[in-house]
């Protein structure tokens, strides 16, 4: 299975998302597209403090990223790539080739704005693309404390973009962990992100699951 974050727009919480559902769904690979390798960095991080690293790959071809499509895209092994924060071609190819795509968004209108033209680039993806790839969407650095989820839902749902009930929200806990180099889930302190990554990570099983069935 091979699960793409991806959103043209920056600093959306996507390496955040890719690490921790790495870690909370057991991948066997990582691929690093973002141009600043934050996930490499974390990672490196995570080996520093005597932590088990992740095994990284940063493909830069399509044809790299092709090959590994047809070694993950099976049920048995996992892929997760961490794309970057501009509309470009591998990107999009990474997209293409995904099992799932996974968008992550902030429900500021800018972030709506921007994960709408997102849904554009997708669509021509999807035009191109020999597979058809699920979408969802996920609100990611979402204050505690806001109400306006299911509004900010309803206008990206109106766009074609179906969310995932789960939010990822913006937690210090979770800052700490990932200050470390640690998954929610290995930070004990960080239990309320632990369990929104676990509920993200089985949304995102059983939407593969119902697709399959259908």
């Amino acid at each position: 299975m091979i699960i793409a974050v991806v959103n043209q727009k920056g600093g959306v919480g996507k390496t955040t998302i890719a690490f921790n559902l790495a870690v909370e769904m057991n991948a066997d690979l990582c691929v690093d597209l973002d141009a600043m390798r934050l996930l490499t960095r974390l990672n490196m991080l995570r080996e520093g403090r005597g932590y088990a690293p992740l095994k990284i790959a940063a493909e830069t071809t399509k044809e790299e990223i092709a090959a590994l499509a047809l070694k993950y895209s099976g049920d048995q092994k996992l892929c997760v790539i961490d794309t970057a924060g501009v509309d470009s071609d591998i990107s999009r190819f990474a997209l293409g080739v995904s099992n799932i795509a996974i968008a992550p968004c902030d429900i500021s209108m800018l972030d709506i704005i921007g994960t709408r033209e997102f849904l554009k680039a997708a669509a021509s993806m999807q035009g191109k693309s020999k597979r058809e790839v699920v979408i969802r969407g996920v609100f990611s650095r979402v204050s505690p404390q806001t109400k306006k989820i299911q509004s900010a839902a309803a206008s990206l749902e109106k766009g074609g973009l179906k969310m995932f009930k789960t939010a990822i929200r913006q937690r210090g806990a979770l800052r700490g962990a990932t200050d470390e180099g640690k998954a929610a889930a290995e930070f004990p302190a960080a239990w309320q992100s632990a369990a929104e990554f676990e509920l993200l990570a089985s949304e995102i099983k059983e939407t593969l699951n119902a697709e399959n069935n259908a």
